[in-house]
């Protein structure tokens, strides 16, 4: 009893984290253009001053640095829901749960681009879900192979107590 009632919490608290991180974006979605890419411009100089990369020097390498710390952080985020929501799915319904919590994070960037096109400045993109959904489908994968080396983990484990 005490299992399933551990489990129970389990199942809530990964759906509130999703939700949790689900308003994160949406935030992240409403900050108007100037301030978005006031953001992203302060992760480059980050970059520049960590690594000593002069990004700052050359208007292009900045411009390029720019747009790859965005659509970086755009996949990241993203990874990060389709984790949160492949192991929500999964703790409710056992399969198709990999390909749910895909579909899932791919609805949520459709619909957080959509956000977009009401924010000043920016713009929703079809490229932009893409990216998000490849970021949630890399996010799945290393979930899929942490959950696989996990149970590898424990077969051997139970092989050796046999």
């Amino acid at each position: 009893m005490m299992h399933r009632v551990i489990c129970m919490k389990k199942k809530h608290c990964y759906a509130i984290l999703c939700i949790f991180w689900m308003l994160v974006i949406f935030w992240f979605s409403a900050q108007v253009a100037d301030d978005s890419q006031e953001m992203s411009d302060f992760f480059v100089r980050l970059l520049d001053a960590l690594f000593s990369l002069d990004i700052m020097k050359n208007e292009i390498i900045q411009d390029m640095t720019s747009f790859l710390v965005r659509k970086a952080a755009h996949m990241s985020e993203y990874a990060i829901l389709a984790i949160l929501l492949g192991l929500t799915i999964r703790e409710y319904k056992k399969e198709p749960w990999l390909l749910l919590a895909l579909t899932a994070t791919a609805a949520y960037a459709a619909t957080d681009e959509f956000h977009q096109l009401f924010v000043p400045g920016r713009s929703g993109q079809l490229k932009d879900v893409l990216i998000d959904t490849a970021g949630g489908a890399l996010g799945l994968g290393l979930l899929a192979l942490i959950l696989y080396l996990q149970r590898r983990r424990k077969m051997k484990e139970y092989e050796k107590l046999s």
